[in-house]
This record gives C-alpha cells, sequence and structure tokens, in this order.
C-alpha cells in the first residue's frame, strides 16, 4: 500500500488540505471521540482526577550531579539534589497555574472509545481526566486545553492519522488509501 506524509495531508496543523482526509476525521470524532459540553456535568472539583501538566522529574545523571529538564525544554543541571526537587516541583506548579480553563477551555469534552490510548491522545493534545459520576462511577474524558486555533486541524486530524497509524491501517484520500507516515527528526 502507498504511503503519505502527515504533513501533506496537514502542512500547518490547521488548514487540511486533502477533503477526503478531513471527511475521514470528522467519521472518526463522531464513531470513537464523541464530543458533548462539560456543563452537563457537575464542576465539582472533587469529581474530577485531571492529568498533570507538569512532567518534570529529577534525574542523578553521576554521582553528585542532577539535571532537570524544565517546561520550555531546557536542561538545568543541579549539585544538589533537593535544590533539584525543588526546581522540578516550581516548574510543575508552574505548568498547572498555566491552565487555560477547568478542567479544559472552550467548555467541551470528549468521551474517547476505550481503543484509543491515552499514549495516543496526549501525542495528538489532548489533556485526559477521570471523572467520578454520580453512582460513583469513574469515566475517562479527555480535552483540549487551548483556544484560538482549528481544533480539528491541530488535534482532531492528528489523534486520527496516529491512530490509524498504529494500527496498520489505512486513511482514505483524494488518490485512494494510504498509510499516513510522520517525520522523525
Amino acid at each position: 500500500m502507498e504511503t503519505i506524509e502527515y504533513t501533506q495531508l496537514n502542512p500547518d496543523n490547521c488548514n487540511i488540505q486533502d477533503m477526503e482526509f478531513e471527511r475521514g476525521v470528522n467519521r472518526f470524532m463522531e464513531r470513537f471521540m464523541p464530543g458533548f459540553p462539560i456543563s452537563l456535568l457537575e464542576k465539582d472539583y472533587e469529581r474530577w482526577e485531571l492529568e498533570p501538566l507538569g512532567t518534570c522529574e529529577v534525574d542523578e545523571i553521576e554521582d553528585g550531579l542532577w539535571e532537570v529538564v524544565d517546561n520550555y525544554g531546557d536542561t538545568v543541571q543541579f549539585a544538589d539534589e533537593g535544590e533539584a526537587e525543588e526546581f522540578a516541583q516550581e516548574q510543575n506548579e508552574e505548568a498547572e497555574e498555566g491552565r487555560y480553563g477547568f478542567p479544559w477551555a472552550n467548555g467541551w469534552c470528549f468521551y474517547p472509545d476505550s481503543d484509543i490510548s491515552d499514549e495516543d491522545l496526549r501525542a495528538a493534545g489532548y489533556v485526559i481526566a477521570l471523572y467520578t459520576d454520580g453512582d460513583g462511577d469513574q469515566v475517562r474524558l479527555c480535552g483540549i486545553d487551548g483556544g484560538g486555533y482549528c481544533f480539528t486541524g491541530a488535534h482532531h486530524s492528528k489523534l486520527y492519522a496516529i491512530d490509524r497509524n498504529r494500527k496498520s491501517l489505512a486513511v482514505q484520500t483524494t488518490d485512494g488509501p494510504r498509510l499516513v507516515t510522520f517525520q522523525t527528526n
């Protein structure tokens, strides 16, 4: 089967260039990622377990030397483990303070199919949470904590392509079915 690079379908993570691919994205979202207004759920903070945005950790790189990769991707080294842990904690708190909304911006959330992995959701830019309903059952939901850009081009199409790629399934394009590939840096 022929392949197509994801950036050929969506070169700027906004404007999908292939109408058949875009139709596939929309069908995928309707079937596997139904969305609904978050206002249908209780905002009670106790019901929500949000995935932390901050993921900074302390790594010992050699005896007596620790490093932390900060929120901007820069590596900072420390001679004192306590200072490294304090810096990592500050970075994680700063990331949490940077949320645009609770639990996500734009008042919309998605109920992902159980076949869609957390890893794929994260790779496409979704933030994952567990919501405890009135019966005490936990439900996995996800949302986008951002605004002012095209979610279909930036997130939905990427998730669709990642999902199809992981399952070795083709996407429809105007030139026929293609396996999506991703550039590696």
